[in-house]
């Protein structure tokens, strides 16, 4: 999907998902290139990718291939993660954004000594016209190198690694509409919760995603991704019967984007629960002026990826005229829920 400068991809897997992982990262970046192509840009016009495996211990041989598909020095914004399934049994799967503004892009990266090092070939962050895609960052001392031995303290640090970020692109917290929160473990979603408290403001929290995945890089506790924009009057809006939180926003917008949290359906089957997250999606778009009908790109958490035809078919129910963006792995969804749908909408 095309939206002004903004290309948004659906996800992308190679052509064999038994081939070897290297094999299947070249396949997967190639097709990359084929979509962007169809849109008249190239791999330096991507400006942030979420790079999604099967098995983390495929992060070195990955990182080879990925990374030569960019120009040293200007990756995109990267976030890599583990889940516990990813469709057809791939390997590997791309969920990216590119930019067709080449003047407009640029690679922000804050001192050496003040965030972590790079742990493979991408940029600290990437600003595309008004918008700073954030790389998933962790919770390591960059003073030190070393990680925290809590869920806190990996969290809080991780946190502060973003705001420095976030500094030298000229903007704070304030300035942020979508925050992705992973973590391999369930049990410190409590505490990601407590120290987004402590960050954000009543009512001006971010929208955001909660994702329990399998494995991070580095054996982390926690990773964070943000999506900020430049502007300072980033709009948050709460259902009439919600009261406002420091946690999240159902929905952050900024001119004429906007961003959903991840809405978890509700239901006796997985027809019922994606309706359900579909009508609640539905709402919170609503209180920005939107609908379905602007919705750019879909990213979709299940419990059990045997779900998967069955969602394609109610996504292009809901879509009937031009479906979007859409982006499926399977991750642990707190019961009873089997899906959880976030949403990124243009007007």
């Amino acid at each position: 999907m095309l939206s002004d400068s903004t290309l948004y991809l659906s996800a992308i897997s190679p052509a064999d998902p038994s081939a070897p992982i290297s094999d299947q990262t070249h396949s997967a970046m190639q097709r990359l290139g084929e979509i962007l192509g169809m849109a008249g840009l190239d791999y330096p016009q991507v400006v942030s990718c979420h790079v999604q495996l099967s098995d983390m211990e495929n992060y070195a041989a990955m990182n080879e291939v990925y990374g030569s598909y960019f120009p040293e020095g200007g990756y995109p914004a990267r976030t890599t993660l583990e889940f516990p399934g990813l469709p057809g049994g791939t390997g590997v799967l791309l969920t990216c954004i590119a930019y067709a503004e080449a003047a407009e892009i640029e690679v922000i990266r804050p001192s050496e000594d003040k965030i972590p090092a790079a742990m493979g070939p991408y940029s600290p962050a990437v600003r595309a016209g008004r918008t700073v895609y954030v790389s998933g960052q962790g919770g390591r001392n960059p003073a030190t190198g070393e990680l925290g031995e809590t869920a806190d303290e990996q969290t809080r640090q991780t946190l502060q690694n973003i705001g420095t970020i976030l500094e030298a692109a000229g903007l704070s917290y304030d300035n942020t509409v979508l925050a992705s929160s992973y973590l391999p473990q369930a049990s410190d979603l409590a505490v990601a919760d407590s120290v987004f408290e402590s960050i954000f403001s009543v009512g001006g929290a971010p929208s955001r995603a909660n994702v329990v995945l399998s494995a991070l890089p580095g054996g982390i506790a926690v990773e964070i991704t943000f999506i900020a924009v430049d502007d300072n009057y980033v709009t948050r809006l709460f259902m009439h019967d919600q009261a406002p939180t420091a946690l999240s926003s159902p929905i952050s917008q900024s001119g004429n984007t906007a961003y959903t949290s991840a809405m978890p359906g509700a239901g006796a089957d997985f027809r019922e629960q994606v309706l359900h997250a579909l009508d609640t999606s539905i709402t919170a778009l609503q209180l920005g002026s939107l609908g379905l009908a602007n919705v750019v790109r879909v990213n979709a958490y299940l419990s059990d990826l045997a779900n998967l035809d069955e969602l394609r078919t109610l996504i292009a129910e809901a879509f009937p005229d031009q479906a979007p963006a859409v982006s499926a792995v399977q991750a642990h969804l707190a019961e009873p829920a089997m899906v959880s749908l976030e949403m990124i909408a243009v007007q």
